[in-house]
């Protein structure tokens, strides 16, 4: 076998693969953030980005947008650039401390699902974003900066290209430690302690946890909590045949209604594991680097075709860095997954809003009306949603009827809807048809307070059949001279609305999800009609999920 000859044609060559990398990691990294930009952008799309995880990523695209222009700019053509020192030991700092600033957001999402999770803290609350930020900032071109002003970025003699200006091997390491890596094992180490503990207390306490998780959301709601809807449960009573000796000694427990899914454990931790993508990828990336960079100092080059393999993997991590955050954003974070085809369905197919598919499940979840939903997608919006406690700016907890039309979920689309039918009605002129009769009383048709529950007919709500010169079409009333003229028509006075009135179509949603085979069962009370137990049903399931809401208010 030859001998392994290290060339500078094969040092280029691994030179133009990091810069390929980079170019690629550019790429990624402007289409996050033009497809964030795009989303922001569009008011029924924007809550899809209300998450601090996501919002961290964003900004380490940016950051890895800075880094991967100037890594090109470096390494394209070193030759030019080590020429003039000033401009390449400012080219290095700019680098490395980018580099920096992306280390440490990436390791705060992880710190952010340990402190929401293992915890109990709102980070929204407790505004630790800005801290986040600023955090990095400071831990990336405020550490950077010492060594640059000591002088020890510029032209790299050992590499040849812009990097450190220590040749002596064992300077160069301590150059290495103080300079750089021992910042990214700490960040990898504290990513590494989160990401532990996060999986930790969904392994210990995953009922626990599942309870928290749901905590964040209050229209979240299990098929447990509707257990009072269905008269009877889909797990079968034990079989009455005898088991065999072993299976007695097994401590089995009770089956759930969703017996063919996974445990709930087993989802949860997946959940977390697809969170913890980013820290996890930076410690890999980090730890890949910094064992490369140390050992290609210590031994003097490459003196083999697995060095050179070796090497060559290290310089495109070194260059593609973004590349592996961008995908994780692109293809597992559901902001962009689900924001992007909801801005292309609201810029380029604008439906009415009378056909806008119900929503439900977890805020930033669409589900059609009617379609089957399974568990496991239940569980991962719900886990999704309060990862990173998705709450609106602090302050004063609103009652349930006071909730604004923007707010995430099934009760924010409703109130859109009736807040645009109370405009539409307010922009009609009123009138009201008045029954006449020669010389009776005039009598109005009132409809029924609730609409669940149609009232029972009134004496003067019974109008016995007239004809048509006697029914007249009634202006506004014409006020006395002790109050004020309405200065636009006014809607004929009806009751309240009461809380009625928004439950039906609520529970309707809800139950639509448990539509399924899998879903509870229906009452089968033989004295009821199929309306009648539909209409029992949906009120036992929205007071219940009404007292639900407001005990969490």
């Amino acid at each position: 076998m030859g001998t392994f000859v290290f060339t500078d044609e094969l040092d280029y060559a691994a030179q133009m693969a990091s810069v390929a990398a980079a170019s690629v990691s550019l790429a990624i990294s402007l289409f996050v953030c033009l497809a964030s930009l795009w989303i922001y952008a569009t008011p029924s799309a924007r809550h899809h980005l209300d998450r601090v995880s996501f919002r961290l990523l964003l900004c380490s695209m940016i950051v890895e947008v800075v880094y991967d222009t100037v890594y090109i700019f470096l390494y394209s053509d070193p030759v030019p650039r080590t020429a003039n020192s000033v401009s390449c030991s400012t080219a290095v700092y700019l680098l490395l401390a980018t580099m920096g600033v992306a280390n440490w957001l990436c390791t705060f999402i992880g710190v952010n699902l340990m402190l929401a999770i293992c915890f109990g803290i709102n980070p929204v609350r407790a505004r630790l974003e800005r801290w986040y930020i600023l955090i990095s900032l400071f831990m990336g071109f405020g550490i950077a900066l010492v060594p640059a002003g000591l002088g020890h970025f510029g032209v790299d003699e050992v590499y040849q290209a812009c990097y450190f200006t220590q040749t002596d091997p064992a300077l160069r390491i301590r150059d290495f430690m103080t300079d750089l890596y021992a910042w990214q094992i700490l960040s990898s180490l504290v990513a590494a302690a989160s990401v532990l503990a996060v999986l930790v207390t969904l392994l210990r306490q995953s009922r626990a946890t599942q309870r928290a998780l749901y905590r964040g959301n209050d229209l979240n709601i299990t098929s447990h909590d509707l257990h009072t809807i269905a008269s009877t449960s889909m797990s079968h009573s034990p079989s009455d045949a005898p088991r065999p000796w072993f299976a007695r000694l097994i401590r089995s427990r009770p089956r759930q209604g969703t017996s063919s899914l996974h445990r709930l454990e087993d989802k949860f931790i997946t959940i977390a594991l697809k969170i913890s993508l980013y820290p996890l990828a930076l410690i890999v990336i980090n730890a890949f680097i910094t064992g490369e960079d140390l050992a290609y100092t210590g031994r003097g080059g490459v003196e083999s075709q697995g060095e050179y393999a070796v090497y060559c993997i290290y310089y495109f991590l070194y260059g593609g860095r973004g590349l592996f955050f961008g995908l994780i954003g692109i293809l597992v974070d559901p902001c962009i997954r689900r924001g992007l085809p909801a801005a292309y369905q609201a810029t380029f197919r604008p439906s009415r809003l009378g056909d806008t598919p119900i929503t439900t499940l977890a805020s930033g979840y669409d589900v059609e009306k009617g379609a089957t939903v399974s568990h496991d997608v239940e569980a991962e919006a719900a886990a999704e949603t309060i990862t990173d406690f998705l709450a609106s700016a602090p302050g004063p907890e609103p009652s349930l009827s006071d909730l604004p039309a923007g707010r995430q979920g099934l009760l924010g689309l409703f109130e859109k809807r009736q807040d645009l039918a109370g405009a539409e009605e307010r922009r009609r002129p009123s009138l009201q048809v008045v029954y006449t009769r020669p010389s009776t009383p005039v009598t109005v048709l009132n409809p029924p307070s609730d609409p669940l529950t149609p009232a029972a007919p009134t004496p003067t709500d019974v109008i016995t059949p007239l004809s048509p010169a006697h029914i007249v079409l009634a202006s506004p009333k014409t006020p006395s001279h002790t109050e004020h003229p309405p200065l636009t028509p006014v809607a004929p006075s009806t009751p309240r609305r009461s809380r009625q009135s928004w439950l039906e179509p609520l529970a309707t949603a809800v139950l639509a999800r448990h539509d399924s085979p899998l879903g509870p069962r229906r009452s089968s009370d033989p004295a009821l009609g199929d309306t009648a137990r539909r209409r029992r049903e949906l009120r036992v399931a929205a007071e219940k999920m009404y007292a639900e809401v407001q005990a969490q208010m």
